[in-house]
């Protein structure tokens, strides 16, 4: 996963920020890009033993602060670590961005630069409420003053998928009598004795190309549109367009 990071935003910045994008590469291996005065954040990881590996900086030499106007910030410091951080993510350079700036800046510019979801009126700030039981995520908690009931049942909707972890690239490797010899999540090993929750197919929840594991997993959600279907939309689209399937673009589809 790669992360765009606000190296600027927060009060204890860039010191604080630098020690926790440390932490983080150190214990899950993320790629880190910080977007800040790369002079500054330089001259601060030198100053302080910080190592920088695995993180690359994109200079920025405008920073938003705590007490500039949200709206008016975002339009006029375009070349700020908050609004190079999420026009980066908008165009697809990391997978999330973190700031612990502007709350305000960072609201405005996500519904003005990364815009939201369809069906989703207004992003909303999320805090995870821990429990004697399973903690909850609570959504709105202040980012919204006035919300009618259709942003209210998004909110709903957001905090009830919110808790689920969505992540990629995994990795399995098989051995000749098609038995899995290891598996990898994101780079790292599969730990037997976690609990992870998935998003696939029905042809491999069904335990095609040999995912017979999967057909003992508890099913949370099923989809009534089934795989095959979807491909041969995709095919008959193709036919309607005059266009034809190259088997070489997608190692998983053979004639």
């Amino acid at each position: 996963m790669k992360i765009i990071l606000d190296a600027m935003g927060g009060d204890n910045a860039p010191l604080a920020v630098l020690q926790g994008a440390a932490a983080a590469v150190k214990e899950y291996g993320v790629d880190l890009i910080l977007t800040g005065q790369e002079k500054v954040i330089r001259e601060c990881a030198e100053k302080n033993g910080v190592s920088l590996q695995g993180m690359k900086i994109v200079d920025c030499p405008e920073v938003i602060e705590m007490c500039d106007e949200p709206a008016m910030s975002i339009r006029r410091k375009k070349n700020s670590s908050l609004v190079v951080g999420l026009r980066m993510l908008k165009e697809g350079a990391g997978d999330a961005f973190v700031s612990a700036g502007s709350t305000g800046a960072l609201h405005v510019g996500a519904s003005l630069l990364v815009r939201t979801i369809k069906g989703v009126k207004r992003p909303a700030l999320a805090t995870c409420v821990p429990t004697a039981g399973k903690p909850y995520l609570l959504l709105d908690c202040g980012a919204n003053v006035e919300c009618r009931a259709p942003m209210l049942e998004a909110f709903g909707v957001m905090a009830s998928r919110g808790g689920d972890a969505v992540s990629k690239e995994i990795e399995v490797k098989m051995s000749e009598n098609k038995k899995v010899e290891w598996a990898k999540l994101n780079g790292k090993k599969i730990d037997p004795k976690a609990t992870y929750t998935m998003v696939t197919v029905d042809y491999l929840a069904n335990g095609g190309d040999y995912m017979e594991p999967l057909t003992r997993a508890e099913r949370l959600f099923e989809d009534d549109v089934p795989y095959g279907g979807l491909v041969l939309e995709y095919v008959k689209q193709l036919d309607a367009q005059g266009k034809t399937i190259n088997p070489a673009s997608n190692n998983r589809m053979h004639y």
